[in-house]
């Protein structure tokens, strides 16, 4: 499955630089959930869509208020590069 996530998710081959931007909101136009956070209003399938997009990511932008609340932060990344911003 994560093969073919990363299969969808692949940047075109080429030299060209591309830019994906990402949001999750409910039918209703929420952006968090009870808890307030956006986590609560993903299923297992976003979350693996969203970890997909991160790997595949050269940078990631997440909101303060998003880092704050749902614990985002430097992790080391599986390849041994720098950490990643990510939770």
């Amino acid at each position: 499955m994560t093969e073919d996530l990363e299969a969808f998710y692949a940047y075109p081959p080429g030299d060209r630089t591309y830019v994906r931007a990402s949001l999750v909101q409910t039918s209703d136009g929420a952006l968090v959930g009870a808890d307030q956070t956006s986590h609560a209003i993903t299923r297992p399938a976003d979350q693996r869509a969203l970890a997909t997009m991160r790997r595949l990511a050269d940078v990631i932008l997440i909101g303060g208020n998003t880092v704050r609340r749902e614990g985002f932060g430097r992790r080391p990344p599986s390849d041994g590069t720098e950490g990643e911003g990510v939770r």
